[in-house]
């Protein structure tokens, strides 16, 4: 007897994905008025479908492709576990790009060794950690762009809002 664990796409037909995108986008149409996301903000339970998170996650790869991310170039997740971080590896792999990711507790100079290590382009944060890139900026020359989950934009433009990067 065969578990439908090891058989490729098992109960999906002749469907067969080529990658995690591919299997995202197909999940997102087939469901697109079911529950994607559940999670609680501000005491309340919130649900995002699939259609949503879909149009979230599409919005941000179309964000990093127009801010010039290429096919394979590291996009750093620098954050708490969120529903934002959720959308936004998946925009990444959407863009083509490569999601990297550095653990909240991780200190500037361990931020900065990743970094540099991966190349990263992009790298997306929460707001408590951007003091952390902020103080080694001036070393982190491959990363062109720093984008908060929620916070605000710098005045320089080096740091923008994930709502900027939507738009």
């Amino acid at each position: 007897m065969t578990s439908s664990a090891s058989v490729p796409n098992a109960g999906l037909g002749e469907a067969t994905f080529k990658s995690v995108p591919d299997m995202w986008l197909h999940r997102c149409h087939s469901t697109q008025a079911g529950d994607a996301i559940c999670y609680r903000q501000a005491g309340a339970w919130v649900t995002m479908t699939w259609r949503e998170a879909e149009t979230a996650a599409r919005e941000v790869a179309n964000g990093l492709i127009a801010a010039g991310v290429e096919s394979e170039q590291r996009c750093c997740i620098l954050a708490a576990t969120s529903p934002e971080w959720i959308l936004v590896d998946m925009g990444i792999l959407c863009a083509g790009a490569a999601t990297t990711t550095i653990f909240p507790s991780s200190t500037c100079e361990e931020c900065e060794y990743i970094l540099k290590d991966c190349e990263a382009v992009v790298v997306f944060c929460d707001a408590e950690q951007l003091p952390k890139l902020q103080e080694v900026r001036e070393r982190l020359t491959m990363v062109r762009q720093v984008v908060v989950l929620q916070g605000t934009q710098s005045e320089d433009g080096w740091v923008q809002t994930l709502d900027q990067l939507r738009e």
